[in-house]
């Protein structure tokens, strides 16, 4: 049973705003576009795992969670791609979504990748992430006072990849190995070790620990393109709002939707808060009664009264109903 969907990571969000709002000739748009690669990879081959585990027959009593994440005792977010929890052991999943060869250096702690075209790129070890994976559900366990084997395997999720040296410490493999690796742990370990309410109480106390990172990019707030930018252009065109429309200086293309993408936008990387004053400003609206009677048609939660009145971005303000 699903009990955490994936849902998209919160600084993949901010980094697809960031993009959207950065422009190209800065110079930390290349570091920014890097990361934001790496990060989409990785979520796409998540996605890719996350539906295997549609193929894998499991005991009724199991709880998948995915995309964990929890703060360590040190006081940093700890993310976990997938956590499979069974009344038999716990079974940690580190998804790699990478081409070309891989290898292992157990001596050196070190995980090399050799791209197609030649180069060479060195990762951060994911024996040591799955490792620290582990300590994390161990130290939760302890506080509940529930005992159950916990092991973990790294799977690459791109069938181009080629496995070189292997880790000695963690078993990795190809997605496709999935299924006979979890029917593998089954069979280890056969024996009941806690009881389907114990399993519960751990589900439950992952969940209410569950704190998703509120990752910022380190970047002069100055350097953002504010307001409505145009989609429909290349070259991140302003559009001005009128009668009811924003309209772009560039192509002229008209567009309401685009109101709720920027405010989504604007929380992101600005702050989940918005005055009416902020609002006007930010969307260049020259009359304050109509920026006024813009942010109130969105029905938005607020506080404060007046002057002082705040209004709440949601984060599913895309979802929101348009006038």
């Amino acid at each position: 049973m699903i009990v955490l969907d994936r849902e998209k990571p919160y600084k993949l969000q901010v980094l697809e705003s960031l993009l959207r709002r950065l422009s190209v000739t800065e110079h930390e748009y290349p570091k920014f576009q890097k990361m934001y690669f790496q990060l989409r990879k990785g979520y796409i081959g998540e996605l890719r795992s996350d539906r295997e585990w549609n193929e894998i027959r499991m005991p009724e009593e199991h709880y998948l969670l995915f995309n964990y994440e929890t703060e360590n005792e040190l006081g940093n977010i700890n993310q976990i791609d997938t956590i499979m929890l069974s009344r038999y052991f716990v079974f940690i999943l580190e998804v790699k979504n990478i081409s070309g060869r891989i290898d292992f250096d157990d001596e050196k702690r070190q995980f090399t990748n050799l791209k197609d075209d030649n180069t060479i790129e060195v990762y951060t070890n994911p024996e040591d992430q799955v490792e620290r994976h582990i300590r994390t559900i161990e130290r939760i366990m302890r506080i509940l006072n529930i005992h159950l084997p916990i092991v973990g395997a790294i799977v690459f999720s791109n069938t181009s990849t080629i496995i070189g040296q292997k880790p000695k410490r963690i078993p990795a493999f190809h997605l496709s190995g999935l299924n006979s690796h979890v029917n593998y742990l089954f069979n280890k370990y056969s024996n009941e070790v806690v009881t389907f309410e114990e399993l519960t109480i751990l589900k439950d106390y992952l969940l209410e620990i569950l704190k998703r990172d509120n990752w910022k990019p380190n970047i002069d707030k100055n350097k953002l393109i504010k307001g409505a930018i145009c989609e429909k252009c290349s070259n991140q065109s302003f559009m001005k709002y009128h009668f009811g429309r924003f309209v772009c200086d560039n192509c002229s293309v008209l567009s309401k939707d685009v109101l709720l993408e920027s405010l989504l936008d604007y929380r992101l990387l600005f702050s989940p808060w918005i005055s009416n004053n902020e609002f006007k400003e930010y969307f260049s609206i020259s009359s304050a009664k109509t920026s006024y009677k813009l942010i109130k048609s969105l029905n938005l939660n607020f506080k404060g009264n007046n002057r002082s009145r705040i209004y709440y971005i949601p984060d599913n303000i895309l979802s929101y109903k348009l006038k």
